[in-house]
């Protein structure tokens, strides 16, 4: 084979592969190949809005005349809508009563309604603006009887003044017909004044007769006060003395309190066998107290042998400390029995 006819051959070759190709500039493009994302589905942005569950509105419809003419509901205008612009009753899926104002939209198999203009098409019988009264609600009037516009009064029912809820509005709760009782030694009640006359600075011409009831009246405060006549003699009252009555005094109180309950002036005797014990003194500390040569005398005083009667007599008789002690040292230590009996003796 020739040089050439291998070129040919390739250029073939080349030519069949590029056929086969998509153009890069076709890729997601108008009228070109959609592109797939890297799990290999169609990216959202290459899917019409009626696959992807939106509403795309395509104008008014007039429901008289079918015009436009609705198509068959499918996938391919799933979501597409019209808003009706004048009201009829072509048949579209079963639906045959369309308002201006309603929408007609498929959802991919039918179409539906929208019902955008819910109204009452009359009221008692009328249309448009209606203003009801109660004539125009058969037995309305004998249901509700005779309308009242009149406001109450102490003979008629009727409506309420403004005055009369003021009035009740200043009323308590569950207030009632209270009556006051007339005031006796177990109820309280009320009583009667004496006298209207407001009882002022100076009293009233009132008797002074001695056992006479006087009557209650009020002052110029509202306060009850019964006005008994009585002289005023104004009495002064002094500090008492020894020689007159009077008031005790600050001083005399203090005295007093230093007082013992049921105190009385004693005055000890001085006579033998009532004298006090004289006092001890720091010299006097290890003496004993000794009556005197004297009636009536009383001294501290060192006790001696001499002060005992007999007794410096006795202990001539009795051997000395020393004397048992050197005989002891004589008789032994194993005769200790001879010195308890000395020290026994010495006693």
């Amino acid at each position: 084979m020739s040089l050439d006819s291998n070129l040919q051959s390739a250029f073939t070759a080349v030519g069949t592969a590029v056929k086969s190709k998509i153009s890069s500039s076709e890729k997601g493009a108008v009228n070109g190949v959609a592109t797939l994302d890297g799990a290999g589905k169609l990216t959202a942005s290459q899917l019409p809005a009626s696959a992807m569950g939106g509403m795309i509105y395509q104008g008014i419809w007039d429901a008289s005349t079918n015009s436009p003419a609705i198509p068959t509901s499918s996938v391919n205008n799933k979501g597409h809508y019209y808003k009706v612009s004048v009201a009829g009753s072509t048949t579209i899926d079963t639906i045959n009563e369309w308002k201006v104002g309603d929408w007609i939209v498929s959802n991919g198999s039918v179409w539906d309604k929208i019902d955008n203009t819910d109204q009452v098409s009359t009221v008692a019988g009328r249309t448009g603006a209606v203003v009801l009264g109660t004539s125009d609600i058969t037995g309305l009037d004998t249901t509700l009887g005779t309308i009242v516009t009149a406001n109450a009064t102490t003979s008629t029912s009727g409506l309420m003044s403004g005055s009369d809820k003021t009035k009740l509005d200043g009323v308590a709760t569950n207030a009632n017909n209270y009556t006051l009782p007339n005031a006796s030694t177990n109820i309280t009640g009320g009583v009667k004044l004496l006298s209207d006359t407001v009882q002022g600075t100076s009293a009233n011409a009132i008797t002074s007769t001695a056992s006479r009831t006087y009557g209650v009246q009020v002052d110029g405060t509202g306060k009850a006060v019964v006005n008994v006549p009585w002289v005023d003699t104004n009495t002064t009252y002094v500090v008492a003395t020894t020689g007159a009555n009077g008031l005790m005094s600050s001083t005399d109180k203090t005295k007093l309190d230093g007082v013992a309950t049921g105190a009385n002036n004693y005055t000890h005797p001085t006579s033998d066998g009532n004298l006090h014990v004289p006092a001890t003194s720091t010299t006097n500390n290890g003496k004993v107290l000794m009556a005197g040569a004297t009636a009536g005398t009383l001294n501290w005083t060192t006790l001696a042998i001499s002060n005992t009667t007999g007794l410096q007599t006795a202990l001539d008789d009795k051997a000395t400390t020393t004397s048992v002690t050197t005989l002891s040292n004589n008789v032994g230590a194993t005769d200790t029995n001879y010195v308890t009996v000395f020290n026994a003796a010495l006693a």
